[in-house]
């Protein structure tokens, strides 16, 4: 199966490279090959793994029918492109085999191209009412499509194009891929499952991405359903009772399930079996297939601990500068196109870190110079892309700056209800989505009492902004701090002995002034007299 998907990136690249006669000449060798494969095997786990490798080529067909480019592709492979627009799973595998007009081949098709002689099943119409047996003429109807049931769940088919489907495409988390390529290379050893692996990270760093590219590695089916459709203990056991065959099971956003619901899963992880009560009332026991749970979250510590306990935790880390560049690049050469270094640096200083983010960009850019014929992607046409969407040098949006507004000018904190019925962005959006990227910035700050606006968060707001300079109420101790520091600011001069015993000059009793005696007031007088007979002559 690994050949298959290295053949599928080749097809792609051929295409978005323009290089017609290799895709079609690829893809002409790829339908060949699971042609034979699916119609030869019999073993209905090889079968599985067949139909798995088709459905990864649905959405190259339906790219190649977006892109005008290829058309000679479409024609060289005589593709139906109503059949590219609308493909159905149950239109393919309705009774578990392949012809080529699965893939809109024309009738024509030589049958030689099906080494097991199976002959392909005719598409059943509604026969065509008789004027006898129908007054009023009726249109001819065209071919039901079946939809799949609601509780059924969907393979990973509809995959996004650009997104990688092997772990030597993912670009960084490299201890992450590290410990997956040993734990996958001992489970295909050994013939069994993965362990259940819960992968966190914070808002778009490619947890989805990486399950799917687990399934890839293990060659295994793929299911994939998100928490909240899994409300209650009764939609679990129902969603885990179609399980059939060993696979991987998706939840996204696990962290949503609610207590009773984890301990059921707990229990069913543990003994691979589910149980429920039937509308009579009776207990039906389901035994399940050996299979591998992969949960995706933004919160592990909303998890019940054994819960938690039961998985190997994968955390992906915040991508670096090279590695969100490396991404850039890799997005726009996958679509055909050039791009300058300084562009490189745009995109990824306004991508916030996400892949996800990258590759939306990336579409849309792509789209501007398709319309400005451009062939080489340069820092003018991103700088175009991002004034059209009001995307700044940060990457903040509308809904960015309109929360640090609402910030700035209220004159308390605000809480997170009230900043959802401020914005009427919900409160989950906003916790997970918007606010840790602000607060990254150092735009904002999460409190006791609510979300405050910081100074560089005002600044940024308001260029034109200054911090006001308030003087700090004087305390009890200010007077005593202002001595010490002005007796730390004079010099220091040494101390004679006289001044050295001065401090002990206050223990010393204080005498009362003395009466003088008739002797000593005499001689007083006299002096006091040649004083003035002195200053006389």
């Amino acid at each position: 199966m690994g050949e298959y998907l290295s053949l599928l990136n080749k097809i792609k690249e051929s295409v978005y490279a323009k290089d017609c006669a290799t895709a079609v000449a690829d893809m002409k060798k790829l339908l060949n090959n699971l042609n034979i494969d699916y119609t030869s095997v019999k073993n209905a786990a090889d079968r599985e793994k067949a139909r798995g490798v088709i459905i990864k080529l649905l959405p190259v067909l339906n790219d190649l029918k977006r892109n005008e480019v290829t058309q000679t592709v479409i024609n060289g492979l005589k593709l139906d492109p109503q059949r590219l627009a609308t493909p159905s799973l149950d239109d393919l595998f309705g009774e578990n085999r392949l012809d080529s007009s699965v893939f809109g081949m024309a009738p024509s098709a030589p049958v030689s191209q099906n080494p097991a002689n199976v002959s392909p099943q005719p598409v059943q119409s509604e026969p065509q009412p008789t004027a006898l047996e129908q007054p009023t003429p009726q249109p001819a109807q065209p071919t039901p499509q079946p939809t799949p049931q609601p509780t059924k769940p969907l393979k990973h088919g509809a995959r996004r194009t650009l997104a990688p489907l092997m772990l030597d495409d993912y670009i960084g988390q490299e201890k992450a891929k590290a410990g997956l390529r040993i734990s996958i290379k001992a489970a295909k050893k050994e013939n069994r499952p993965l362990a259940h692996t819960l992968i966190c990270s914070s808002y778009g760093l490619g947890k989805t991405t990486l399950a799917n590219i687990i399934a890839n590695e293990m060659d295994m089916p793929f299911f994939s359903v998100n928490a909240t459709n899994l409300k209650d203990v009764k939609s679990l056991s129902l969603y885990f009772s179609k399980i059939q065959d060993s696979c991987i099971v998706f939840i996204d956003e696990i962290h949503s399930l609610k207590n009773d619901v984890q301990t059921v899963l707990l229990s069913i992880l543990t003994d691979y079996a589910v149980s429920f009560i039937n509308e009579a009332g009776e207990e039906i026991t389901y035994e399940l297939p050996p299979f591998t749970l992969i949960g995706a979250t933004t919160q592990a510590g909303e998890l019940l601990k054994p819960f938690l306990n039961r998985f190997t935790v994968l955390e992906l880390l915040d991508y670096t500068d090279e590695e969100k560049a490396v991404i850039v690049r890799s997005k726009f050469k996958k679509m055909g196109y050039e791009i300058t270094d300084e562009a490189v640096a745009d995109v990824a200083r306004r991508s916030r870190g996400i892949p996800r983010t990258i590759e939306t960009y990336a579409k849309g850019i792509k789209d501007i110079a398709l319309n400005d014929d451009v062939e080489k992607i340069t820092e003018e046409t991103t700088k175009k892309y991002f004034d059209m969407y009001d995307i700044d040098a940060l990457g903040l949006g509308a809904n960015d700056l309109r929360i640090l507004k609402i910030l700035a000018d209220s004159p308390k904190p605000i809480a997170l209800v009230t900043m959802e019925s401020k914005t009427g962005i919900q409160k989950e959006d906003l916790a997970y989505r918007y606010e840790p990227y602000l607060i990254k910035l150092g735009f904002m700050d999460k409190t006791d009492r609510g979300r405050v606006i910081t100074e560089k968060g005002r600044k940024y707001v308001d260029p034109s902004y200054v911090p006001v300079q308030t003087e700090e109420p004087a305390t009890e101790t200010a007077p005593e701090a202002q001595e010490q520091a002005n007796e730390q600011a004079q010099p220091q001069v040494p101390a004679s002995e006289s001044e050295q015993a001065q401090p002990q000059a206050p223990a010393q009793p204080v005498q009362a002034p003395q009466t003088p005696t008739p002797a000593q007031q005499s001689v007083a007088n006299n002096g006091l007299e040649e004083n003035n007979q002195n200053g006389e002559g």
